[in-house]
């Protein structure tokens, strides 16, 4: 590679030690994330229950998934979606995993913004989530769009973004050097992505697009279509015609696209992006289009629990009318009851009458993996409330069966006991931090019930 000469800019600039202070740092998104995501499997059950329950445990994660989910972006079609179980049900396992990539990032990001740098970080960040957006819906035109794909353009320019967050007198720096020497700044941009990637464990994948790369000039390689993209991408957001840009998209990429069906998709990525995080439309959208209608999800995050109640109620319903998987029907039964009860966590249990154990199979909430796939028996408590058949709460204490369960042991419970064909399935464990009402037990027999209904809906077609 040619290297291109250094000016006096450069000299001012410490890389190495830069590089030295990033590798104490973490990528901008917790490797929880990254690691989750790269197991899951869309044609996997426990996949589905595994990022419902992640996503769940965060009540901010939570509102900013059903957010997404309900964006034109997402959404096109403009169907409600009030749960998470129904987003991935809807939308598909891939799409909300990228949902939980962009808002964990997102959140990892804006924690660490300062005043100093806060003009800066959005600017290189509204660009990239673009780049993402923008670049996805492109590739899909072309039979080339993956979640590695949108992976490797939300962070192509990861290395910039990282010397805006950490060092923004530095970054300040690069720009300038950038004006004269372009080539010089991509060098060293990749420099220091390549040695970064060795020290978190990169994907060669992603360290092969990032900024920079040799790679980007090989066509028909990832980084080639990820830098085309990001260059179009800033060239519109500097104002240039859009008839020009995409004619240079479509000779660099050598496809015959409409330029119609470009420009809504780019439309489209922008205000995904403002959806994401209003602040960006500063960056992203000119005066003269800053008129957007507000997000269809602003009425999602003002439901009352009643609200919220009746519309899981109905989704589940409507899913249970048109499918005969009755595992995601206790998925969306518990995600309800965690969600309007705003317990701590929940659980479906199944009986077995043979060994008189309930055998937890199903749980939401952040010490559900302290508990799911225990089991504990079912003492003389738990035997009434199977005979009598009804909604029964108490403080865990008074639960002899419960009594090991050490998480719980100051909290109140409510069981609820699931029958199918009048012998007894399973128990629903709810847990909270105050004590349940009678509403509450009349929502969860409701919810009971479906549950009884998908399972013997599920029997009757085997």
């Amino acid at each position: 590679m040619m290297i291109a000469p250094e000016n006096d800019y450069t000299k001012k600039i410490n890389w190495k030690e830069i590089c030295q202070e990033l590798k104490d740092k973490d990528l901008p998104c917790t490797r929880e994330v990254l690691s989750l995501l790269e197991t899951l499997d869309p044609e996997d059950e426990i996949s589905f229950q595994e990022l419902a329950s992640y996503i769940l445990k965060d009540y901010g994660l939570t509102k900013k998934v059903i957010q997404l989910a309900n964006s034109c972006f997402h959404n096109p079609s403009g169907t409600e979606i009030v749960t998470v179980s129904r987003a991935l049900l809807f939308l598909g396992l891939d799409t909300v995993k990228e949902i939980v990539l962009v808002s964990s990032y997102l959140e990892e990001v804006v924690k660490n913004i300062s005043p100093e740098n806060r003009h800066q970080v959005l600017r290189l960040l509204s660009q990239s989530f673009l780049v993402a957006f923008f670049g996805n819906r492109v590739a899909s035109f072309i039979n080339l769009a993956s979640e590695e794909l949108f992976v490797q353009f939300l962070f192509h320019r990861l290395m910039r973004l990282l010397l805006a967050l950490h060092f923004p007198k530095v970054y300040e720096t690069v720009e300038q050097i950038e004006k004269s020497n372009p080539s010089l700044v991509r060098e060293k941009l990749y420099w220091l992505g390549v040695r970064l990637s060795r020290e978190w464990s990169l994907p060669s994948a992603l360290k092969e697009t990032l900024e920079g790369s040799p790679k980007s000039s090989e066509k028909g390689h990832p980084a080639y279509l990820v830098e085309k993209i990001t260059f179009v991408t800033e060239d519109l957001l500097k104002g240039k015609k859009f008839s020009l840009a995409i004619e240079e998209l479509k000779k660099d990429l050598k496809v015959d696209l409409e330029e119609e069906v470009l420009k809504k998709s780019f439309e489209d990525a922008v205000k995904a992006g403002v959806e994401l995080y209003k602040p960006f439309e500063d960056f992203l959208l000119s005066r003269e289009n800053k008129a957007f209608e507000e997000s269809p999800s602003e009425d999602i995050k003002n439901l009352s629990r009643e609200e919220l109640f009746q519309q899981a109620l109905s989704e589940i319903t409507s899913y249970l009318a048109s499918h005969n998987e009755y595992q995601k029907v206790i998925f969306m039964v518990i995600e309800t009851i965690k969600r309007v009860m705003e317990t701590e966590a929940v659980f479906f249990g199944v009986y077995n009458p043979g060994e008189n154990k309930i055998s937890l199979r199903f749980g939401v909430g952040k010490t559900k993996n302290l508990l799911r796939g225990k089991c504990f028996f079912a003492g003389e408590v738990l035997k009434e409330i199977f005979a009598k058949k009804v909604e029964w709460t108490s403080r865990v204490d008074a639960v002899p069966e419960l009594w090991h369960i050490a998480t719980f042991k100051d909290r109140d419970v409510l069981f609820s006991p699931v029958y199918i064909r009048n012998k007894p399935l399973g128990m629903i464990l709810a847990f909270r931090n105050e004590p349940f009402s009678n509403d509450e037990k009349g929502k969860l027999n409701i919810l009971r019930n479906l549950i009884s209904l998908a399972i013997d809906k599920s029997l009757s077609q085997t």
